[in-house]
Protein backbone atom coordinates (compact mmCIF):
# COMPACT_ATOMS: atom_id res chain seq x y z
CA UNK A 1 0.00 0.00 0.00
CA UNK A 2 2.79 2.12 0.55
CA UNK A 3 3.06 3.87 -2.93
CA UNK A 4 -0.65 4.78 -2.75
CA UNK A 5 0.18 6.38 0.03
CA UNK A 6 2.53 8.77 -1.37
CA UNK A 7 2.10 12.59 -2.41
CA UNK A 8 0.25 12.47 -5.34
CA UNK A 9 1.92 15.38 -6.84
CA UNK A 10 5.72 16.06 -9.05
CA UNK A 11 8.22 14.28 -7.55
CA UNK A 12 10.68 17.15 -7.28
CA UNK A 13 8.31 18.71 -4.71
CA UNK A 14 8.56 15.53 -1.99
CA UNK A 15 10.25 15.73 1.04
CA UNK A 16 11.91 12.23 1.52
CA UNK A 17 12.37 10.72 4.82
CA UNK A 18 14.56 7.69 5.44
CA UNK A 19 12.48 5.87 7.25
CA UNK A 20 14.77 4.10 9.27
CA UNK A 21 17.43 5.53 11.74
CA UNK A 22 21.20 4.85 10.71
CA UNK A 23 24.88 5.36 12.34
CA UNK A 24 25.98 8.85 11.87
CA UNK A 25 29.06 8.56 12.49
CA UNK A 26 30.91 6.39 15.88
CA UNK A 27 28.24 7.76 18.60
CA UNK A 28 24.88 9.41 16.91
CA UNK A 29 22.08 8.01 15.61
CA UNK A 30 20.09 9.79 12.86
CA UNK A 31 17.36 9.62 10.39
CA UNK A 32 18.19 11.26 7.46
CA UNK A 33 15.36 13.15 5.11
CA UNK A 34 15.87 15.69 2.06
CA UNK A 35 13.72 18.65 1.77
CA UNK A 36 13.24 20.79 -1.46
CA UNK A 37 14.29 24.19 -1.12
CA UNK A 38 13.45 25.52 -4.73
CA UNK A 39 10.96 28.26 -5.26
CA UNK A 40 9.35 26.30 -8.60
CA UNK A 41 9.51 22.84 -6.68
CA UNK A 42 7.26 23.98 -4.15
CA UNK A 43 5.18 25.68 -6.88
CA UNK A 44 5.40 22.33 -8.58
CA UNK A 45 3.86 20.06 -5.84
CA UNK A 46 1.01 22.37 -5.44
CA UNK A 47 0.04 22.12 -8.95
CA UNK A 48 0.92 19.18 -10.32
CA UNK A 49 -1.20 16.00 -9.48
CA UNK A 50 -1.62 12.64 -11.21
CA UNK A 51 -5.30 11.72 -12.11
CA UNK A 52 -7.30 8.54 -13.47
CA UNK A 53 -6.38 10.15 -17.46
CA UNK A 54 -2.26 10.60 -16.26
CA UNK A 55 -0.11 8.97 -18.73
CA UNK A 56 1.64 6.00 -16.88
CA UNK A 57 5.10 7.47 -16.91
CA UNK A 58 3.62 10.76 -15.69
CA UNK A 59 6.42 11.20 -12.84
CA UNK A 60 9.61 10.12 -15.57
CA UNK A 61 7.87 12.81 -17.93
CA UNK A 62 7.84 15.50 -15.62
CA UNK A 63 11.13 15.01 -14.26
CA UNK A 64 12.42 15.21 -17.62
CA UNK A 65 11.01 18.50 -18.61
CA UNK A 66 12.25 19.46 -15.13
CA UNK A 67 15.99 18.74 -15.91
CA UNK A 68 16.18 19.94 -18.80
CA UNK A 69 15.39 23.30 -17.95
CA UNK A 70 16.14 23.61 -14.28
CA UNK A 71 17.92 23.02 -10.75
CA UNK A 72 16.64 20.78 -8.18
CA UNK A 73 18.22 22.20 -4.67
CA UNK A 74 17.27 19.94 -1.37
CA UNK A 75 18.36 20.45 2.43
CA UNK A 76 19.60 17.47 3.66
CA UNK A 77 18.98 17.46 7.05
CA UNK A 78 19.40 14.54 9.92
CA UNK A 79 16.97 13.81 12.90
CA UNK A 80 19.17 12.74 15.85
CA UNK A 81 18.23 10.37 18.21
CA UNK A 82 17.82 11.87 21.92
CA UNK A 83 15.88 9.31 23.35
CA UNK A 84 15.67 6.02 22.67
CA UNK A 85 12.30 5.94 24.41
CA UNK A 86 10.93 8.62 22.15
CA UNK A 87 12.78 7.77 19.13
CA UNK A 88 12.95 4.01 18.77
CA UNK A 89 15.64 2.40 16.46
CA UNK A 90 13.88 -1.05 15.78
CA UNK A 91 10.25 0.74 14.77
CA UNK A 92 10.71 1.91 11.10
CA UNK A 93 6.66 3.18 11.99
CA UNK A 94 7.47 5.21 14.37
CA UNK A 95 7.65 8.66 13.40
CA UNK A 96 10.21 10.62 16.15
CA UNK A 97 8.52 13.97 16.91
CA UNK A 98 9.76 16.68 14.88
CA UNK A 99 8.85 19.12 17.22
CA UNK A 100 10.49 17.27 20.16
CA UNK A 101 13.53 16.39 17.65
CA UNK A 102 13.53 18.71 14.88
CA UNK A 103 15.92 18.10 11.37
CA UNK A 104 19.04 20.27 11.26
CA UNK A 105 20.52 20.91 7.98
CA UNK A 106 23.68 19.50 7.31
CA UNK A 107 23.82 20.39 3.87
CA UNK A 108 22.15 21.86 0.80
CA UNK A 109 22.38 20.08 -2.19
CA UNK A 110 22.29 21.01 -5.98
CA UNK A 111 21.08 18.97 -9.45
CA UNK A 112 21.79 20.44 -12.21
CA UNK A 113 19.81 21.46 -14.76
CA UNK A 114 20.62 19.60 -18.54
CA UNK A 115 21.02 15.94 -17.03
CA UNK A 116 18.57 13.46 -18.83
CA UNK A 117 18.46 10.56 -16.48
CA UNK A 118 15.89 8.43 -18.81
CA UNK A 119 18.37 8.53 -21.84
CA UNK A 120 17.68 4.95 -22.94
CA UNK A 121 21.20 4.09 -22.10
CA UNK A 122 21.73 6.02 -18.78
CA UNK A 123 18.27 4.09 -18.13
CA UNK A 124 19.23 0.55 -19.19
CA UNK A 125 22.16 0.55 -17.40
CA UNK A 126 20.12 1.83 -14.21
CA UNK A 127 17.61 -1.34 -14.70
CA UNK A 128 20.32 -3.94 -15.53
CA UNK A 129 23.76 -3.06 -14.09
CA UNK A 130 23.62 -0.53 -11.06
CA UNK A 131 24.55 -1.75 -7.88
CA UNK A 132 22.74 -0.14 -4.66
CA UNK A 133 22.61 -1.42 -1.40
CA UNK A 134 22.63 1.11 1.90
CA UNK A 135 25.23 -1.56 3.04
CA UNK A 136 27.67 -0.50 1.04
CA UNK A 137 28.38 2.92 2.73
CA UNK A 138 30.66 3.28 5.58
CA UNK A 139 30.73 1.06 8.64
CA UNK A 140 30.06 4.16 11.03
CA UNK A 141 26.89 5.19 8.89
CA UNK A 142 25.32 2.03 8.68
CA UNK A 143 21.72 1.38 8.72
CA UNK A 144 20.35 0.09 12.23
CA UNK A 145 17.71 -1.94 13.38
CA UNK A 146 16.47 -5.49 12.64
CA UNK A 147 14.47 -4.22 9.46
CA UNK A 148 17.22 -3.71 8.37
CA UNK A 149 19.37 -6.26 8.36
CA UNK A 150 16.52 -8.26 7.12
CA UNK A 151 16.80 -5.98 3.70
CA UNK A 152 20.88 -6.85 3.87
CA UNK A 153 19.94 -10.42 3.00
CA UNK A 154 16.89 -9.33 0.54
CA UNK A 155 19.11 -6.67 -0.85
CA UNK A 156 21.63 -9.15 -1.88
CA UNK A 157 19.21 -12.07 -3.16
CA UNK A 158 17.51 -9.54 -5.24
CA UNK A 159 20.38 -8.53 -6.86
CA UNK A 160 21.12 -12.06 -7.69
CA UNK A 161 18.03 -12.85 -9.03
CA UNK A 162 18.32 -9.93 -11.12
CA UNK A 163 21.60 -10.31 -12.40
CA UNK A 164 20.30 -14.17 -13.65
CA UNK A 165 17.19 -12.47 -15.26
CA UNK A 166 19.30 -10.43 -17.31
CA UNK A 167 22.23 -12.40 -17.89
CA UNK A 168 24.60 -9.51 -16.84
CA UNK A 169 26.30 -8.71 -13.56
CA UNK A 170 25.50 -5.63 -11.35
CA UNK A 171 28.59 -3.40 -10.83
CA UNK A 172 29.54 -1.02 -7.97
CA UNK A 173 30.00 2.45 -9.05
CA UNK A 174 32.64 4.46 -7.34
CA UNK A 175 32.60 7.24 -9.64
CA UNK A 176 30.38 9.11 -12.13
CA UNK A 177 32.29 8.55 -15.09
CA UNK A 178 31.28 4.79 -14.93
CA UNK A 179 27.70 6.10 -16.03
CA UNK A 180 26.76 6.22 -20.18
Amino acid sequence: MAPAMLPNHHFVGYTMYSQSAYCWGPNLVAKYALFPTGKLQEELAKKDKIDKNSDPEQHSIWLREFFQQYDATYDLRIQLCENLKDQPVEKCNYEWDEKKYPFETVASLLFPKGQDCFDSARRTFWENKMKLNVWYGRKDQQPLGSVNKLRKTLYQEAQKFRDTLNNSESIYISSVDQLP
